[in-house]
């Protein structure tokens, strides 16, 4: 019965760093860089959600998709070719650093 309950926490857990956001507006105002295999946020300049997303969140999905080891351009096309309104996943990444060196996406 132990083992239940931590895998229950870590469940809890994971699900506590994805953060939901659904877009109403064609701009997202998000800069976003390649991280290895991850499309991260590198700056936010939509002041409506500079509160919930922050540079070094990971972009997980948009819409019903998956875009984890998506190229950037995938992504980029992905979130301007969807409809509005538009849910978004991120995951929380406490570690975040905004010193990327890879190629680069505007949406």
């Amino acid at each position: 019965m132990g083992e239940d309950q931590s895998v229950g926490e870590k469940s809890l857990k994971e699900t506590d760093r994805v953060k939901d956001i659904v877009f109403h507006k064609p701009q997202l105002g998000l800069m976003l860089v390649k991280n290895g295999s991850k499309v991260v946020i590198r700056e936010v300049s939509n002041q409506d959600y500079k509160d919930q997303i922050h540079p070094g969140d990971v972009l997980i999905s948009v819409g019903d998709g998956c875009v984890r080891n998506k190229s950037l351009s995938d992504v980029v096309q992905l979130l301007a070719s969807s409809g509005r309104p538009l849910n978004v996943k991120f995951e929380y990444n406490a570690c975040s650093s905004t010193k990327q060196n890879t190629s680069e996406g505007e949406k």
